[in-house]
């Protein structure tokens, strides 16, 4: 696992991420992280402006559902607006509803683009705690 808390893996046609993280606030921070990665090199990206994030699943979720959920609306919100995001600070208000403001700025011609991620999926999604925090993993359809 990288130092910033998430890698890209190949997957079939598809691309995936894991993502650890002390907290699950911190995992789903990074998930979020590794999703716009696989989109883009953020190194270039300012945090210029911010947008609040909402994601509601059911109360029943368990953590994975949640989590693609998330990156669902992570994903909608980028591709909607054209932004790019590089840093995100997560919460969970209540079960089954992750939150977050999402740092970045409009996609421009200085940044350079990856590929275009079409969805999050469920196959394969996972969260998991373990001793030192939490990981996790999700597949991108592109």
């Amino acid at each position: 696992m990288s130092a910033r808390g998430y890698v890209l893996f190949d997957h079939t046609a598809d691309i995936g991420v894991r993502a650890r993280g002390r907290t699950r606030e911190e995992l789903f921070a990074h998930a979020a992280q590794g999703l716009m990665a696989a989109v883009a090199d953020l190194r270039g990206v300012r945090e210029a402006t911010s947008r609040e994030l909402d994601a509601i699943a059911f109360p029943e979720a368990d953590d994975a559902e949640l989590l693609v959920t998330f990156l669902q609306e992570v994903l909608y919100a980028s591709s909607v607006e054209r932004l790019l995001f590089r840093r995100f600070e997560v919460s969970f208000p209540e079960a089954g509803r992750a939150t977050a403001r999402a740092h970045g700025e409009p996609i421009s011609r200085r940044h350079r683009v990856l590929r275009e991620v079409k969805a999050v999926t469920y196959h394969r999604a996972r969260v998991e705690r373990t001793a030192s925090g939490f990981r996790g993993a999700v597949i991108l359809d592109i």
